[in-house]
């Protein structure tokens, strides 16, 4: 029998270790807005604090109990994403007045129509719905297991079908015969969210916050079709104790939402227009993440913080400091 090869040491994914840090503290993904990231948000975010302008103009914004609906614009890379993500991380586990929010921000496509929208909507709350109470519990609630079904066989793209769903877990035995109907309109899936959040309010929230990412490559492809999507989903957006934040390039709130004046109606004031961070911020933010990255809470050498800071210093699309 052939003998395998030893395992060889530097196949390893540990370079940073040799740094002494648990990850990589120059990763350009967005922080996550989840309690179990490894690089928690509330602790790493530079610059877009609740001190920051645009932060207390989205505290202001969900502070309007019923829901809303606001635009988050800027430039490709000054931080939406990561800026919306801490808004969401606070809202569901630092505020008074919790919001449910799904794990992840829902990515909006160009070949959506209304009911594409309001099922992904729905996918991502019943997600995590499942993650929070398991999806057993999910089954035994009537609301949360029709919406969990429906949801499942039409993000299948088969509008006409019967599906057999054989045991969920936990020690269901028997298969439930599902009718699906040749195709979902738009009307009870807004019953559904509508009922959905309701249920959502009885387990101690006071709403849904919804993050809609994706913009830039839908309205730079197609503004029009863009127009026509936010137009389809008006009715949908003014589902009560809702907030939809649609994170967008810069420019989109004046070229896309002002014309639609119906749906510019319904749209909280004028877009949050985020800066880019300014070069010290950077070096700032880059020197945090080397901080808290440090493993086992060791002392970070200044040989390696200076590894860190230097990294970042040439980089041509740093803003630099006012004078």
């Amino acid at each position: 029998m052939p003998t395998l090869p030893p395992t060889l040491p530097e196949l390893s994914q540990n370079i940073w270790e040799r740094y002494g840090f648990r990850g990589n503290p120059f990763d350009t993904r967005a922080l996550s807005a989840s309690a179990g990231a490894f690089l928690l948000i509330a602790q790493a975010i530079v610059g877009r604090g609740m001190e920051a302008s645009e932060s207390q103009r989205l505290t202001n914004f969900l502070r309007n109990p019923g829901g809303g609906r606001v635009i988050v614009e800027g430039d490709v890379g000054v931080g939406k994403t990561t800026f919306v993500n801490y808004h969401r991380y606070l809202w569901e586990h630092e505020a008074k007045d919790r919001l449910l929010t799904p794990v992840n921000e829902i990515s909006v496509y160009g070949n959506w129509e209304g009911r594409d929208f309001l099922l992904n909507v729905l996918g991502s709350l019943i997600n995590k719905l499942v993650l929070l109470h398991g999806e057993k519990a999910i089954h035994e609630h009537p609301l949360f297991r029709e919406i969990f079904l429906f949801n499942r066989v039409f993000l299948q793209r088969s509008m006409e079908m019967q599906v057999s769903i054989l045991g969920f877990g936990g020690g269901y035995g028997q298969a439930t015969q599902v009718t699906v109907p040749p195709a979902p309109s738009e009307a009870p899936l807004q019953e559904y969210l509508a009922a959905l959040v309701g249920e959502v309010r009885k387990n101690g929230y006071n709403g849904v916050l919804l993050h809609l990412n994706n913009l830039e490559l839908l309205s730079l492809r197609d503004p029009k079709r863009t127009q026509q999507l936010f137009e389809e989903i008006r009715d949908a957006l003014q589902i009560a104790d809702v907030y939809y934040v649609f994170v967008a390039p810069q420019g989109f709130f004046q070229q896309i939402i002002t014309p639609l004046e119906r749906v510019r109606s319904v749209f909280w004031g004028q877009p949050i227009i985020l800066p880019p961070l300014t070069k010290s911020q950077v070096v700032e933010a880059v020197d945090k993440r080397c901080q808290i990255l440090a493993s086992n809470g060791k002392f970070i050498r200044k040989a390696n913080r200076k590894r860190c800071l230097d990294k970042i210093k040439d980089a041509s699309s740093i803003k630099e400091e006012d004078s």
